[in-house]
């Protein structure tokens, strides 16, 4: 049964969006991710759950491949990895994926296609 979700605009790359705080008890250096990567999941896995619950999925989907098409507006260079590990936390975060380990996802396939509009398409199936 395959479950069809959308965003709007690209996901920033979480590895790209990460601070250090140095713990001042320890001095040793702490990463985070940042405020404004940390706004765009909490938004991303509201509006993916609003979806979810649309299509009557109440919880976390059994063991499932995940298929995820970046539709871009540029040429510019980016890594198709950081993207979708934005989206795979957004989706855990969400409650829909239980994790993004292998017991959960069996499969995982990204792509991108030049597009007139920036988005994502995510496609589970179970």
């Amino acid at each position: 049964m395959p479950l069809e979700l959308r965003l709007e605009g690209l996901p920033p790359s979480k590895k790209n969006s990460l601070i250090s705080i140095v713990n001042k008890s320890t001095g040793r250096p702490m990463v985070f991710p940042s405020s404004d990567y940390k706004k765009w999941e909490k938004a991303a896995a509201a509006f993916l759950r609003l979806q979810a619950n649309s299509a009557k999925i109440t919880g976390t989907v059994p063991p499932c491949t995940v298929d995820i098409i970046y539709q871009i507006t540029n040429k510019r260079k980016w890594d198709l990895s950081n993207k979708t590990e934005s989206v795979m936390d957004a989706l855990v975060v969400a409650g829909i994926l239980e994790d993004d380990n292998r017991m959960c996802v069996q499969d995982l396939r990204m792509r991108w296609f030049d597009s007139v509009q920036d988005g994502v398409k995510i496609s589970l199936t179970y």
